[in-house]
């Protein structure tokens, strides 16, 4: 589902970045601000994600998946 929301989000970039520039004259450097500002969120999205097996309390998370009743798509 992440993977989904990312494709989503990146498929309006274009978009978004066009408007950007639209509404600074021409200019471009809202679009460096906006890629510098997604870049930031991708780096702290990698710092503070807790799927680490080599973390103490890592197990929990096959647990939770073990006991939820998650459908899963085969490939």
């Amino acid at each position: 589902m992440g993977s989904r929301r990312a494709d989503v989000g990146g498929g309006f970039a274009p978009l978004i970045c066009a408007a950007l520039v639209a509404a600074a004259g021409g200019a471009f450097w809202p679009v460096v601000v906006y890629s510098g500002v997604i870049a930031v969120v991708g780096v702290i999205a990698t710092l503070v994600a807790s799927i680490r097996p080599d973390r103490e309390g890592s197990e929990r998370l096959h647990v939770l998946a073990a006991t939820t009743n998650i459908p899963t798509v085969k490939v």
